[in-house]
């Protein structure tokens, strides 16, 4: 802090004349002062030096002290107010970590119960139609656990926390087979990334008014996750909907493809990335640090899909962003 070595400065400094006089004194220790200045109590001009220095220069280090003081103290108190702005906040993404947990246990006694049902014997099949019932609980409590925390989420402005939350909670009414509910909570999670409600039947809108910087003022992660729910809603939602189902994979196209307008040596036209190898997409981001957040598999399952519903289409040159995605990620992250 400047304040702080300002004033270690200045202490250094009367350090050092306190040094330099007491020298001065060792060394006139023995002369005798003349008869005129013992009769006057005349006082050495070193000392009368000494004596203004040392009093300028510890005045100079209280008022510099008091602004280090002050500082320190006004530091102490942002720091106590941005604690109590962020505590709810850091509370519900505690919560978000809680959901997880109550699906997991969900995804474990489903995957469980499915292995059980394929090798059990007609004997067996009530006891598990009970163990059934238990796991039906555990959906529902998990579904009722992310209802929470979503509205918590909503309340204290965590944009990017709540997109995940609605993401998943999507995916585990699709399990559900409550697919309604499932497209609900996709296409709010893909309106919270845009801010905007309805977005996905918008998305000319959204892309052209925001041309080439997509990723740049939403982010890779949330480009990909984006791309991500738009091919659950367009593969998995929307076979019978062909309009909604086109909107869905062009898109994703344009979300994906607006990675590679972040920086050069990226190719900035479609075309020339049938000739382009990705070797890093601004890896200092650490976009797949989190699996919770974004997993390369899922990417990578998304892109193959939205490649081969886009060349359904005609868009044969749209999916060379999500072909080249899938070769970057096949090598960088799939061990």
């Amino acid at each position: 802090m400047q304040a702080e070595k300002n004033t270690n400065l200045k202490k250094e400094e009367l350090n050092k004349r306190t040094q330099d006089f007491e020298k001065w004194k060792e060394a006139n220790k023995k002369k005798k002062k003349n008869r005129q200045a013992f009769l006057l109590g005349e006082i050495p001009k070193e000392q009368v030096e000494y004596e203004k220095d040392s009093k300028d220069l510890t005045d100079q280090i209280n008022l510099l002290q008091s602004k280090q003081d002050f500082i320190h103290f006004k530091k102490e108190l942002v720091h106590t107010v941005f604690n109590d702005l962020t505590a709810g906040s850091n509370q519900a993404l505690i919560e978000l970590e809680k959901c997880r947990i109550y699906m997991m246990k969900y995804g474990e006694a489903d995957k469980h119960l499915s292995n059980e049902e394929r090798f059990s014997s007609a004997e067996d099949m009530s006891m598990i139609s009970n163990q059934r019932s238990s796991s039906s609980f555990l959906h529902a409590a998990a579904v009722n656990k992310y209802a929470k925390t979503i509205e918590e989420l909503r309340q204290k402005g965590e944009n990017f926390a709540l997109v995940q939350a609605l993401n998943e909670v999507g995916n585990l009414d699709f399990v559900f087979q409550k697919f309604s509910n499932a497209i609900k909570s996709w296409k709010e999670s893909l309106d919270t990334i845009f801010q905007k409600l309805d977005s996905l039947s918008k998305y000319k809108e959204i892309t052209k008014a925001n041309d080439s910087v997509l990723a740049y003022k939403y982010g890779i992660q949330q480009c990909l996750i984006g791309c991500n729910l738009l091919c659950k809603l367009g593969y998995l939602c929307y076979y019978n909907n062909l309009s909604s189902q086109r909107d869905a994979i062009l898109m994703a196209s344009e979300l994906c493809f607006s990675i590679f307008k972040l920086a050069l040596p990226h190719p900035q036209i479609q075309i020339l990335l049938s000739t382009y190898r990705l070797k890093e997409i601004l890896d200092n981001e650490k976009i797949f640090a989190s699996k919770q957040v974004l997993d390369p598999v899922e990417c990578l399952l998304n892109a193959e899909r939205l490649s081969w519903m886009l060349i359904d289409y005609d868009y044969d040159v749209k999916a060379l962003a999500f072909l080249t995605i899938m070769e970057y990620i096949s090598l960088s992250y799939i061990k």
